[in-house]
């Protein structure tokens, strides 16, 4: 939401805005330059943070051949997750996330 201004200039969180698109979201649903609704473009967005904190260790054929017989995944954690899913763009970005989560609020039926 820092880099789209929260959606005023585009897509709420820039899964899908030009310049952005990469193949492997094609896996989760996403289409060149298609357009979702908010809702939509949220869960997507989170499903593609998500891919973003696992690290794989694959395990190669014994035979030399060089092929993938298998992969471990395994979860390196949501700060992770959200310094791939930023792609480098800004730099500390999963620290402004962090601190955006630290400074929020629960909130109070008076706040409405």
């Amino acid at each position: 939401m820092q880099e789209s201004h929260a959606g005023t200039n585009g897509s709420i969180l820039q899964v899908n805005n030009n310049g952005d698109f990469t193949p492997d979201k094609t896996a989760i649903g996403i289409t060149k330059g298609a357009t979702f609704s908010t809702n939509k473009e949220i869960n997507l967005s989170i499903r593609y943070a998500i891919g973003k904190g696992f690290s794989s260790s694959p395990n190669y054929s014994k035979d030399g051949s060089g092929k993938i017989i298998s992969r471990n995944w395994s979860w390196r954690g949501w700060n992770e997750a959200i310094k791939g899913y930023n792609g480098g763009g800004v730099k500390g970005y999963e620290k402004y996330i962090q601190t955006m989560l630290n400074q929020s609020r629960t909130p109070k039926p008076s706040n409405y």
